[in-house]
C-alpha cells in the first residue's frame, strides 16, 4: 500500500510540516550564500573559500553594484588576479545567478544574472585549469573541476566521511543534470531535496563526474539491497512522502523501483 495523507486542513498542515523537516534535514540542501565580505573569506590554493561549521564553499568574487548600462555586467573572479588586486568593493557568492544593483539606473536588475568570467583570472589560474576556464563554462563545471583536483581543500573531509565541499559539489552536479533524476528522468528542480547524488563506487571522497549519479530518492533507495535496508531504517518517511507527492509519475515511469521499495 502506498503511503498517503488523509484529506483535510490538519492533514495538509501536517504534510507541509513534514516536507519542511525533510528539506531542512537533507544533506543535499544547498542555500546560496551571497554578500560575504572579504574579511570572512579564507584564501587557499589561490582560491576563495567560506566556511560554516564543517561545510566549506568555493566562492566567487564580484561587484554587486556596477554601472551595467555603461560597462555591461561585471565579471566574476575565481582567484586573486590582477583586476581583483587593483580594485576593491568585491563581495562573494558560492553560486550563480546573483543579484546586481545597476548604479546607472539606480535600481536592482529585475532578474538575477550569471556573470561572465574575468579574462585575467584565466591567465592567473593554475595551468591545469587554463584550458577549462578559457572555454567559459558555467560556475558548476568549475566547482566540479576543482573538486577533482589535487588541491588541499578539495580533499578535506568531515566526520561523516564526505568532503567539506560536498554540499556545493552535490548542488553543482545536480545543476549539471538540470535537476533531473538520471535513472527515471523526473524533473525535481522545484523540490531539489528529493534529488540526491550517489557515489557509484561507494567512496564518498571520490567525486569524479563519472562516479556520480543524480537520483531521485526512490531510485537512490533501491540502488541495491544495502541502500534499501538503510533507507528503510533511516529515511522511510522521506521516500514515502516522495512517492505520495509523485505517485502518478512513479506509477507510470518507475514502477519497478516502486515495487522493490514496497516489497523491501
Amino acid at each position: 500500500m502506498l503511503y498517503d495523507f488523509y484529506n483535510g486542513k490538519a492533514a495538509s498542515y501536517l504534510k507541509k510540516i513534514t516536507k519542511s523537516a525533510i528539506k531542512k534535514t537533507s544533506k543535499y540542501r544547498f542555500e546560496p550564500i551571497t554578500n560575504i565580505v572579504y574579511g570572512n573569506i579564507k584564501k587557499m590554493d589561490k582560491r576563495f573559500f567560506y566556511s560554516e561549521g564543517e561545510d566549506t564553499y568555493l566562492m566567487f568574487a564580484y561587484k554587486n553594484r556596477y554601472s551595467t548600462v555603461q560597462y555591461g555586467l561585471p565579471r566574476y573572479h575565481v582567484c586573486q588576479c590582477k583586476t581583483r588586486e587593483e580594485y576593491s568593493g568585491y563581495i562573494y557568492s558560492n553560486a550563480m545567478p546573483v543579484e546586481i544593483y545597476c548604479k546607472d539606473q539606480k535600481k536592482t536588475l529585475e532578474d538575477k544574472k550569471s556573470l561572465p568570467l574575468c579574462a585575467n583570472c584565466v591567465s592567473a589560474s593554475q595551468r591545469a585549469l587554463y584550458a577549462f576556464l578559457a572555454k567559459g563554462k558555467p560556475w558548476f563545471e568549475y566547482v566540479l573541476e576543482y573538486a577533482n583536483s589535487d588541491n588541499e581543500m578539495a580533499k578535506k573531509t568531515k566526520r561523516d566521511g564526505y568532503v567539506k565541499m560536498w554540499k556545493q559539489i552535490s548542488e553543482a552536479y545536480r545543476e549539471r543534470t538540470g535537476f533531473h533524476c538520471e535513472s527515471c528522468r523526473l524533473n525535481l528542480r522545484e523540490e531539489k531535496y528529493y534529488l540526491e547524488v550517489h557515489h557509484g563506487d561507494y567512496n564518498k571522497t571520490n567525486n569524479a563526474i563519472e562516479n556520480l549519479s543524480a537520483l531521485c530518492v526512490l531510485c537512490h533507495a533501491t540502488v541495491d539491497e544495502t541502500h534499501l535496508s538503510k533507507f528503510k531504517k533511516d529515511n522511510s518517511l522521506r521516500v514515502a512522502t516522495f512517492i505520495d507527492d509523485y505517485s502518478q509519475f512513479v506509477k507510470a515511469n518507475n514502477v519497478h523501483n516502486l515495487e522493490k521499495w514496497l516489497k523491501g
